[in-house]
């Protein structure tokens, strides 16, 4: 029995983070509200991504044995996934656009299907916040992963305060070249897994304080992200300045539910987040033979319950 399985609420939220996943890429809500959908899918569940790199902090990162192990893991299973989405690669005619600076952008950091891009950043960001746990004090890491993270903010969220200062603009430019995205491993995940790390052995300070943390820096979060949507700066929508006080209290709050899961609740969320993006494929495809695309496709709601029904089953199967 794996270590995580006696952490009910952290194994519990990872089946409910896949499912988070799925919905950003659907985007259930559409068909009814635009700005509920953004909500929904742009910050309620970018906790889910966030979450996965704290549960690598916790178990991997805070003792710092496992590191090697998980890093390989990670590639032999990112390897199987590109393996598995080759054949759609291929016959979307992707491959043969990439030049050298693609591929290099495509394979060690924005993944080589869209989704994919989580395995290179769990990676990556693994690999960097060990190094600085090694070498850092537990002040100056902190520091160090919230620089990147501030980086990594302007790229995403904050884009419009940047974008037209020119020798800034021009540095982001040439990082988007290479990595698509500030949304990664470099700027993305350490903070997360660094903070994870901490969780494992940190005092708790109190189921009433961290629900009232939570409440509190999610509002606050909300807020955020509406004034950012309405002001125009996002270039993407992954980082917000309150998200990782968010996470801070939602982890903490998980990892206080103790108790035994005899379920792979693990493996079942790793496979709805590999194989959501075939059966979205197949949803449609079974939608417009069977005459059901107005239902199943073009109702954003139908689809999102479609694609997520299919993807439990194949998972579970």
């Amino acid at each position: 029995m794996s270590k995580g399985r006696n952490y009910k609420g952290i194994e519990i939220f990872r089946v409910v983070a896949a499912f988070l996943v799925i919905a950003i890429h659907p985007s259930p809500l559409t068909t009814y509200s635009q700005t509920a959908d953004f909500i929904f899918t742009r910050v309620i569940a970018r906790v889910a991504v966030p979450f996965f790199f704290m549960v690598t902090g916790f178990f991997v990162l805070s003792k710092g044995t496992d590191v090697r192990r998980f890093l390989k893991k990670t590639a032999i299973i990112y390897a199987a996934s590109a393996a598995l989405y080759l054949p759609i690669n291929v016959y979307a005619g992707h491959l043969q656009s990439w030049d050298m600076i693609d591929l290099v952008q495509q394979v060690f950091f924005e993944g080589t299907f869209y989704h994919l891009w989580y395995l290179p950043a769990a990676i990556l960001g693994a690999w960097l916040t060990w190094k600085l746990m090694r070498r850092l004090s537990s002040g100056a890491c902190l520091a160090a992963v919230a620089v990147l993270y501030l980086l990594g903010l302007l790229g995403d969220s904050y884009w419009g305060l940047v974008e037209n200062v020119p020798v800034i603009c021009s540095v982001y430019n040439a990082l988007f070249a290479l990595m698509g995205y500030t949304r990664g491993g470099l700027f993305f995940a350490p903070i997360f897994m660094w903070l994870g790390a901490q969780l494992r052995y940190a005092k708790p300070r109190g189921t009433g304080f961290e629900i009232a943390g939570l409440i509190v820096s999610f509002a606050l979060m909300l807020a955020e992200a509406l004034n950012a949507r309405a002001q125009g700066w996002q270039r993407h929508d992954s980082m917000y300045v309150l998200l990782p006080a968010v996470m801070y209290f939602l982890f903490a709050l998980l990892s206080r539910w103790k108790g035994t899961v005899k379920m792979p609740l693990g493996s079942f969320s790793l496979l709805v987040y590999i194989l959501h993006p075939a059966v979205i494929i197949v949803v449609r495809g079974a939608a417009r033979v069977l005459g059901l695309w107005d239902i199943f496709v073009e109702n954003s709601l139908g689809h999102h319950i479609a694609v997520c029904l299919g993807s439990a089953a194949a998972s579970a199967v």
